[in-house]
């Protein structure tokens, strides 16, 4: 989810929170007493710090959920509610305990009218003191969302906005009552969602003002995802504790590159566990400083890398990087995995398997291959039969040229050819989770053959259309998910 979206979903998920808390403590009348401002019973104590607690758990649990699922990673998610809700009750209750101290510390001192009111002087001592106290609330709540990550920049920002709302919270609770001529229970209920809400949007708010680089996900599972780098090193890959979750592409490893930031400029490093490597602007770096607009792909998945204007120089844009958008990563005659020139007469790259002897295929490999698929190289289950771009001996075929299935070959032998992510299939894409368990089909027809989406929930493309029926001709595109390929005949 994009900076904007997030901070709205903060707001209401505090706001929500509030408003549990509030629906669980009104009932119990021992947490809700309107009886005097002044505590001296242990009892007295007790139903303060439950009170903070409780609407602190509450609040912190809703602030950490959205948290968790920017993350995209259910693992994560699960640490962020469970520790916004626990270090929100801690702050609730230490919040909760010294604002109660300071309230009456200064109700104390506050002087009263011979009416027994208090003063207007009083009153504002009193609204300050409150404020003071929910701010803490605010602020531990705030503080929990960094704890998760261990990220010490994120703490101190939620901590700064907690804050804020909280204070802005409090206020609304001490003065709603006065202002507005309703019960003890409305203005508890309005104070504490709107506590909730400020809270939730002010830790958003900061967190996105004092941003200094974040990564956008331009393509791939997580397309349009935002993270901000808040560590001095991101890790970048498919593990469910990555700082930057590169999901459902088989291709990237699961600690795939990692960005570093050191003396206020960012770099990315390759950490050599995939064989597809990492690619700044189309070319395969081990190491390679930042700037803003930079475009990072870790296999079929494109990252776009951003920071404050002013924090580093833009780099020029290369005339040869295509722009922001769904079209091929690279020109047709460059690898999209390791960046280099492919052979003009082979096709053939650095990361290209290299094709086995005729003899090595025998009846049995190609029945066990399915569909006149053989294993491959650095893809478990498969190996192309030979290299792309040569002529197709034997019949059509589709050679992979962009994906999980990049450099592989599908001889198209067979009257029919099935393609999806079951089990079962003649062309099974298990790891790619935007294809169907049935998507499409290869028939043969009128010496030819015909591709025929099978109703998938994405669609199937030929040359960047997507279609339902359509007889491929020789030099036509095929994308199924994330796997482009090339039909030739």
């Amino acid at each position: 989810m994009n900076s904007r979206l997030k901070i709205l979903l903060e707001a209401a998920m505090g706001a929500a929170g509030g408003l549990i808390a509030w629906a669980v403590m009104e009932p119990i009348g021992f947490l809700t007493s309107d009886d005097g401002q002044v505590i001296a019973t242990w009892r007295d104590w007790l139903a303060i710090v439950l009170f903070g607690g409780i609407l602190g758990a509450c609040v912190g649990a809703g602030i950490g959920a959205v948290e968790g699922l920017a993350t995209g990673s259910r693992l994560r998610f699960r640490r962020a509610l469970g520790t916004g809700a626990g270090i929100g009750f801690i702050g609730g209750v230490v919040g909760l305990y010294f604002g109660q101290i300071t309230y009456q510390t200064m109700l104390s001192l506050a002087p009263q009218s011979s009416s027994g009111l208090l003063s207007p002087f009083a009153f504002l001592l009193n609204v300050f003191a409150r404020s003071v106290g929910w701010a803490f609330v605010g602020l531990f709540v705030g503080l929990a969302q960094g704890v998760p990550t261990a990220s010490m920049r994120k703490m101190k920002h939620g901590a700064i906005g907690g804050f804020v709302g909280g204070f802005i919270g409090g206020f609304l609770f001490e003065t709603t009552g006065q202002i507005l001529p309703v019960g003890g229970a409305f203005s508890r209920f309005l104070a504490m969602m709107l506590t909730g809400g400020f809270v939730g949007f002010f830790v958003g708010l900061v967190q996105d003002l004092l941003k200094h680089a974040w990564v956008i996900v331009l393509r791939g599972r997580n397309e349009g995802r935002e993270y901000v780098l808040d560590k001095p090193e991101s890790i970048l890959g498919r593990d469910e504790l990555a700082d930057v979750g590169v999901f459902g592409d088989p291709a990237v490893a699961h600690r795939h590159a990692v960005i570093k930031a050191v003396g206020g400029r960012y770099a990315i490093e390759d950490l050599g566990a995939s064989p597809v490597g990492t690619l700044v602007n189309n070319q395969r770096v081990s190491r390679q400083p930042l700037v803003n607009g930079d475009l990072i792909q870790l296999g079929a998945t494109k990252i776009e890398f951003h920071e404050k204007l002013g924090a580093a120089p833009v780099r020029a844009r290369d005339v040869a990087r295509p722009a922001r958008g769904r079209g091929p990563a690279v020109a047709d005659n460059t690898c999209a995995f390791c960046g280099q020139i492919k052979d003009p007469r082979t096709g053939a790259c650095a990361c290209a398997p290299v094709a086995p002897s005729p003899a090595a295929f025998t009846p049995a490999a190609q029945a066990a291959g399915g569909a006149g698929m053989a294993p491959a190289a650095g893809v478990p289950g498969y190996t192309p039969e030979s290299a792309p771009g040569t002529p197709a001996r034997g019949g059509p075929r589709l050679v992979g040229v962009e994906g999980p299935m990049a450099g592989q070959v599908v001889s198209l032998s067979a009257p029919e050819v099935s393609i999806g992510r079951e089990a079962g299939r003649d062309v099974v894409l298990a790891g790619d989770a935007t294809v169907s368990r049935r998507h499409a089909v290869l028939r043969a027809a009128n010496g030819g053959y015909v591709l025929a989406d099978e109703g998938s929930a994405n669609g199937t493309y030929v040359n960047g259309a997507r279609v339902q029926s359509q007889l491929l001709r020789p030099g036509d595109r095929v994308r199924v998910g994330q796997s482009e390929f090339l039909f030739e005949a």
